[in-house]
Order: C-alpha cells, then structure tokens, then sequence
C-alpha cells in the first residue's frame, strides 16, 4: 500500500492553488516497456543465434554485451512491479545475466590475461554451455513477453533466435 502510495506521488509534476490543479504523467504501460525492451535485447549480438559457434566465440566481447543487457534490466527492474509478467520476465533474465557472469568468471580464471583489444580471448566448453543457457533463458522470457503484450514487428534476428534456441537439446 505504501508502495503505491510513493509510486503515485512520484508522478506528481505540480501543483497549483487557489482552484487547486494537480498535474500528473500516468505510468508507462507495461506493454510499451515490453516492446522496447524487445527491441533493445534484438540488437544484442549475444543473443544472436550465430553466436555460440566456438570459433567465433570471444569472451570479452560476450561479458562486456551481458554487462550492458545486465545494467539494462537493471533499470526497467526499478521502473515495474514486480509481480506483474514483465517484472518477473525481468527477473529471470536479470538472475540469469548474474549467473552467465558467475560462470564466466570461473571459466575465465583457466584462459590466458588479454593483450588489449587485439588479442581476442576464446571461449572453452563451459564457456559455450553457459552462453546458451543464457540464450535459452532470455529468449524464452523474450518470447513469453511477445506472447502475454501481443507485441509486433519482432526483429527477424530475435525470431532466429527463438527458433534456434527452441531446437538446442535440453
């Protein structure tokens, strides 16, 4: 109750007296955020189903594409409830961005430090495994969100993806 009663003062932006006026910027639908956030995860090459070839994996570039998806969720989780389908498809994928990260980290420890940019560090097995979990896991909420919004126009390179995840052993 609390909670409601702050989110709803925070969309105060003025009040004027003697008549009394109020302003007030309604909340953003959920549905809005979900199709932005769709379009924002699309563009993420860590998501791409070209992605986990071994050979064209490279850690650094991987970590550094989950960080920012990471900071990304980061910031919408403040913005919904968190009981509603996008706060807890929110949730998941953010729980798994940390777990991505655990467990390159772990893996990580085993490969040789960088030599700058230049030098481009490949993944292991492990590596891999855990790139496709978290493909798996975001593009399932991805996918649950298109669904529960009715969001159109989903970029081609995100519906790859979907189906590629959605043909990878369990």
């Amino acid at each position: 109750m609390v909670e409601r009663l702050k989110e709803a003062l925070s969309r105060i932006n003025g009040v004027s007296t003697p008549a009394i006026g109020l302003s007030w910027n309604p909340p953003e639908p959920d549905r809005s955020r979900a199709t932005r956030l769709v379009k924002f995860l699309a563009g993420r090459r860590v998501l791409s189903p070209y992605y986990i070839d071994p050979d064209m994996e490279i850690v650094d570039y991987a970590v550094m594409s989950v960080l920012k998806v990471r900071d990304r969720l980061s910031e919408d989780l403040e913005r919904v409830r968190g009981n509603s389908h996008l706060g807890q498809a929110l949730e998941a994928m953010h729980r798994e961005c940390m777990m991505f990260l655990d467990r390159m980290q772990a893996a990580m420890k085993h490969l040789p430090p960088a030599e700058g940019y230049s030098e481009k560090r490949k993944g292991d097995r492990s590596a891999r495994l855990a790139l496709m979990q978290l493909q798996r896991t975001v593009v399932l909420e991805v996918a649950k969100l298109i669904v529960i919004y009715d969001i159109e126009d989903v970029p081609e390179d995100l519906l790859q993806t979907l189906e590629h995840v959605s043909r990878q052993p369990r």
